[in-house]
């Protein structure tokens, strides 16, 4: 009998928020009593992006869930906000 060997590589998927913290924002959510969890979602990107702010030295995702948002103001997004992903959740 043939003997074989089989070799697998590993790939690690890693989610980059595991460095940091998943931010949620959700049309119902809230920004004053939220905390950004899934249970406890604030309702404005900028409020998301103001929590990120406070602590550079992390990489967070920003996850955005389904609904209709309306801006009050522009919302900046640059090279020194430590979020290394704004995505949908669906």
């Amino acid at each position: 009998m043939k003997k074989s060997t089989v070799l697998l590589a590993i790939v690690p998927l890693v989610n980059f928020a595991l460095w940091g913290a998943t931010v949620n924002i959700l049309p119902n959510g809230n920004d004053e009593n939220g905390d950004g969890s899934l249970a406890r979602p604030f309702a404005t990107l900028a409020r998301a992006v103001e929590v990120v702010k406070k602590n550079p030295t992390e990489q967070n995702e920003i996850v955005i869930g389904d609904g209709t948002y309306r801006f009050t103001g522009p919302v900046t997004i640059d090279a020194k906000t430590p979020v290394t992903c704004v995505r949908a959740a669906n």
